[in-house]
Formats: C-alpha cells, structure tokens, sequence
C-alpha cells in the first residue's frame, strides 16, 4: 500500500468554480461536488456530517488515496463545483497556504499535494489548452491579487 503522505512530484491544480459543472469535463480532469449543507447552522458553526460534505482538504486527501490505490483513473487536474454553497471563499480560503490552519497530517499532505489554480466559470475549464509538462499553469482568472 502506498504511503498516504508522501508527497508528489509536482502540486496538482485545483480550480474552483461557483457555477454547475456538468459531468467530467476533461480526461485527467476530477471533478469534486460540494453539497449545500443539509440543515441550518449558527453563524461560524457546523455539524460533522455537513462539516464532512464540503470540508475540501478531506475530499481532496480521499480523492488522492483513492487514486493512489488503483480505485479511480488518475488525474491531472481538480474542478471543484460549490455551485451548491451559499460562500465559496470559504472553500477558496481552506486551498490558500497560511489563511486557515492545518488541523493535522492530512491538512499538511494536501497542502503539499494540490495548489490553489484559481476561481473559474467552468466552460473556461473545458476550453483552456492543457500545458506542456513542466509549465507553470496560469489561472483562468483568479480571485486572489498575483503577485
């Protein structure tokens, strides 16, 4: 079995998109469905079964595993779809280094292994060219000031 937290040779990128994606959009491309919580909340609080639904550093660290042991195709690329949730900077917020703290060793695995690619409509997604190997990918358009 392969070590969880082992680090990958290159960060994979993950586009946030508040708009429905339909489907898969690409080969190499995982596509992560965030769901509205089912119930209400107090402002700043959350149950654990609405907490497991869009927590993205869970759903990214499965989804690696998952593809670290032969269960799905691997991938080149996220697509994130909170189209469902009423706040995606909170999403975008959780990807960003140093922004929201690492709660342990799967915060830290994700961190190293994917990188926050930016905030997209998703037919920007389907159209935007794959890069040649060992290109920095640019964002589609971003919603963090570059730097």
């Amino acid at each position: 079995m392969p070590d969880p937290f082992a680090p990958l040779a290159r960060p994979i990128p993950v586009t946030v998109t508040s708009t429905p994606v339909a489907g898969t959009t690409a080969d190499g491309i995982a596509v992560l469905r965030l769901l509205r919580p089912s119930h209400d909340h107090a402002l700043g609080t959350e149950c654990a079964a609405c907490a497991a639904q869009t927590d993205i550093r869970a759903l990214l660290f499965d989804l690696l595993q998952s593809a670290r042991q032969g269960h799905r195709p691997p991938f080149t690329r996220v697509v994130v779809d909170a189209s469902a949730l009423p706040d995606v900077a909170a999403v975008t917020d959780r990807l960003v280094p140093g922004k929201m703290p690492a709660l342990g060793l799967r915060d830290h695995t994700v961190a190293r292994s994917f990188v926050l690619h930016g905030a997209a409509d998703h037919r920007q997604l389907v159209d935007q060219p794959k890069q040649p190997a060992g290109r920095k990918l640019e964002p589609a358009t971003s919603s963090a000031p570059r730097r």
